[in-house]
């Protein structure tokens, strides 16, 4: 399971499996934890967090996140944060 956070200044979207579940200024905890929590059941393995910081700029030019994470290019990537978990 990968849970990811994108970031471009003032605007974020939350990835699941790298499918695009929430976009919004500022994604909150709780918005996580509703996509999160009903994943879980049952799921035994590791969960991959990761903090994506994207360029503003490509950004401002797409208007909104893609719907896959993997179509953000890795020129619009600045950084990436990976923390992981064992359930």
């Amino acid at each position: 399971m990968r849970v990811s956070l994108v970031s471009a200044d003032d605007w974020q979207g939350l990835y699941f499996n790298g499918e695009l579940r929430v976009e919004a200024h500022k994604v909150t905890f709780l918005d996580m934890l509703d996509i999160i929590i009903p994943k879980m059941q049952g799921y035994k393995n590791t969960v991959l967090y990761q903090e994506i910081y994207i360029n503003q700029e490509w950004m401002e030019d797409r208007a909104d996140l893609p719907d896959c994470l993997i179509d953000i290019p890795d020129s619009a990537i600045l950084y990436i944060k990976n923390v992981e978990w064992q359930l």
